[in-house]
């Protein structure tokens, strides 16, 4: 059970409960108030830092082990309250699931102030018989990690991003997976009286165009994984979006990103990545609405929903569309 909704500045946290009593077993809060020689939240903004957990955990059994995929940290778009990396908003965290005590964590975006959440359910599976955890997130990054420890099996590389306003705190670096991105994360037209900017510019009282936008990239329904072929399948979107903050706007959704942008054509995209080269192997884009449909796998069939009604099965090795 966890908290929802970063916007309304709660402080995210997870609960178990005992199945024959209901009894409250254990409390984990997902902003953590200190971390060794990690700076994390300034002054109490931990307390309504957000870092909901939207959707279902993943549990191992064997490792004994919890993974919940965190929201964004709060207000929104404006960091000026909340320096720091804001630890575990925008995270994958494992938590020991007889106590609940945080045993690692992958932080996917520091300091998030472009609302990059991380709502997709986390997938595991074997990569050549390392225990793995797969996660794609609003940011359009999708990540492969040894699920014992947090460590990366693909390359994520801490990369310089845009400077901007100072008192947004932003961090100088943000983690670049090398696993190969379904989203596109870049705008592909501005249209006239737009200006684009690279993901992770800061926002700022000039409206910037950026993909993805809060409603782009991986949202909340769930990947799938083939053993037969190796392959991660998930739907995302292409939505990019109008950002804008204030020095002053901290409250609520502290800012706007507006992702309806006249003659910017939004598109949902289907596809495969395979898990041992970090390449994608197919992909479908359907160009009438963004992605809003988990994946499923069947034997050699993958099957997924289009939000005009239409279902899809394809063959789950090429993509080829059955029917």
């Amino acid at each position: 059970m966890a908290f929802p909704g970063g916007e309304f500045e709660v402080r995210g946290g997870v609960f178990a409960f005992d199945a024959q009593t209901g009894a409250l077993a254990w409390t984990s809060y997902m902003t953590p108030e200190s971390l060794p020689s990690v700076p994390s939240w300034t002054g109490n903004s931990l307390a309504t830092g957000g870092a909901p957990v939207w959707t279902t955990p993943a549990v191992d059994p064997a490792l004994g082990l919890i993974y919940v995929t965190t929201g964004n940290a709060a207000p929104d778009l404006n960091g000026i309250h909340r320096a720091g990396d804001n630890l575990y908003a925008a995270s994958i965290v494992a938590l020991d699931v007889n106590t609940g005590k945080p045993q690692w964590h992958f932080q996917e975006v520091h300091h998030d102030i472009w609302d990059y959440d991380g709502p997709q359910p986390a997938v595991l599976f074997s990569l050549n018989g390392v225990p793995a955890i797969s996660h794609c997130q609003k940011s359009g990054d999708a990540f492969i990690l040894d699920r014992r420890n947090g460590r990366p099996l693909h390359a994520v590389i801490e990369t310089p991003v845009p400077s901007g306003p100072a008192w947004q705190h932003a961090a100088p670096t943000q983690p670049m997976s090398s696993v190969q991105a379904l989203t596109p994360t870049a705008v592909e037209f501005a249209p006239p009286g737009f200006t684009a900017a690279p993901r992770y510019t800061r926002p700022q009282p000039d409206p910037l165009l950026m993909a993805p936008g809060p409603g782009g990239g991986c949202q909340w329904p769930p990947a799938a994984y083939s053993p037969r072929t190796n392959f991660l399948y998930y739907g995302t979107s292409y939505q990019p979006a109008n950002f804008q903050t204030f020095l002053n706007n901290t409250d609520g959704f502290a800012s706007t990103a507006n992702s309806f942008i006249p003659g910017v054509q939004a598109r949902g995209i289907f596809g495969a990545t395979n898990s041992i080269t970090g390449r994608i192997v197919w992909k479908h884009d359907i160009p009438e609405q963004p992605a809003r449909s988990g994946m499923l796998v069947a034997g050699d069939l993958v099957f997924f929903g289009q939000n005009d009604g239409k279902f899809n099965a394809a063959n789950a090795a090429t993509g080829a569309i059955l029917w």
